[in-house]
């Protein structure tokens, strides 16, 4: 199955499914040593690949995919083009939680954390107007580990709040570091908020000494808010939700198109954007259901002067499909990998 983007996924079910993995792993890597003709061009392609075997320890799903990510993470540190299989006894887990919550807490104090960053592009202009912070931790013992994979335990542990406060302080701090762009107006930064960091009552307090301490201007930080958050809790989620579009910061709606958000609550809530959901942007333009949906979203959402963001594009042809219908903004490999830092605040030549 596909995940996203580059990112493939295959689950085995038979009682030697660790012999066939590892086979299937070398397979894959020898056939891919080999370069593709495509319109008499030779392509080259290479893959890292991450496995988990089912044990006690890891006996959900949820768990066994976070950790063949982490494996397949691992694979691309060595350099690519390699399998690494998931050691379980590596990673603390049961027992050995208090050594992963310390580590933890050590890679937010020692700036083990650090941010990549997506460039989300105006459709009509093509200029960059934002960038997505994404949090990675390059452990060392662990190697890269994706945000999949801490990010949940962060906020089972109840340190969700301290990543997320790490985060933005270092987000914000960046964007003042950012080139202007042609019309003059510098990027937004994007940061994630969980469902549990929103229902915080803290949460704006917190953001508004961020935004004071750094000197970045609230218009330009942007909070992604997962979609499926206004459907529990949603008076007090609301409730916070004026309180964070009251200190001058923007709101967008993550994954939308998952859930059942109200057409009141885009009226009410203050929201700025709406991100649709990768899902429905992976088979644009052929797949007739999944273009019916996301006309109907961008149509949905224009009444309402509310910006209609498409994640995961991939292709020109759905970058212009998506021009075409008025779809606002996008972000995905068609525009660009998350890059460091150092790499998007160089000025253009």
């Amino acid at each position: 199955a596909r995940l996203g983007g580059d990112e493939f996924a295959m689950m085995i079910g038979t009682p030697d499914a660790e012999a066939v993995a590892i086979t299937a792993a070398r397979n894959i890597l020898e056939t891919l040593r080999y370069p593709f003709i495509m319109n008499r061009t030779a392509i080259e392609l290479s893959a890292s690949i991450g496995i988990a075997v089912r044990s006690t320890v890891l006996d959900r799903p949820v768990d066994l995919l976070r950790w063949a990510d982490i494996a397949m993470y691992q694979a691309k540190s060595i350099g690519k083009h390699c399998f690494v299989q998931f050691e379980s006894a590596r990673y603390p887990e049961d027992a050995a939680r208090p050594e992963w919550e310390r580590a933890l807490r050590q890679a937010i104090a020692t700036d083990e954390l650090t941010l990549d960053y997506q460039p989300i592009v105006d459709l009509t202009t093509g200029e960059i107007v934002a960038h997505e912070a994404l949090a990675r931790w390059r452990h060392p013992r662990f190697g890269l580990v994706p945000p999949e994979a801490f990010i949940p335990f962060a906020d089972e542990i109840g340190l969700a709040g301290a990543v997320t406060g790490w985060v933005l302080r270092r987000a914000c701090a960046d964007a003042l570091g950012w080139p202007t762009q042609g019309a003059g107006n510098p990027p937004t930064v994007v940061v994630n908020l969980s469902s549990r960091q929103l229902a915080d009552p803290d949460t704006s307090d917190t953001l508004a000494q961020i935004l004071e301490t750094t000197g970045l201007a609230p218009s330009r930080l942007v909070l992604d808010i997962p979609e499926q958050a206004l459907m529990h809790h949603a008076t007090a989620i609301r409730d916070r939700i004026h309180q964070l579009a009251e200190l001058g910061v923007r709101i967008a709606i993550d994954n939308f198109g998952r859930g059942y958000t109200s057409l009141s609550c885009l009226r009410s809530c203050g929201i700025d954007a709406i991100k649709i959901d990768r899902s429905f942007i992976s088979s644009l333009p052929d797949d007739p259901d999944s273009a019916t949906i996301v006309r109907a979203i961008i149509g949905l959402a224009q009444p309402f002067g509310v910006r209609t963001i498409a994640v995961g594009v991939e292709t020109e042809a759905q970058a212009r499909w998506l021009r075409e219908l008025g779809c606002d903004q996008a972000q995905g490999f068609a525009f660009g990998e998350p890059a460091r830092f150092r790499d998007i605040s160089r000025p253009r030549p």
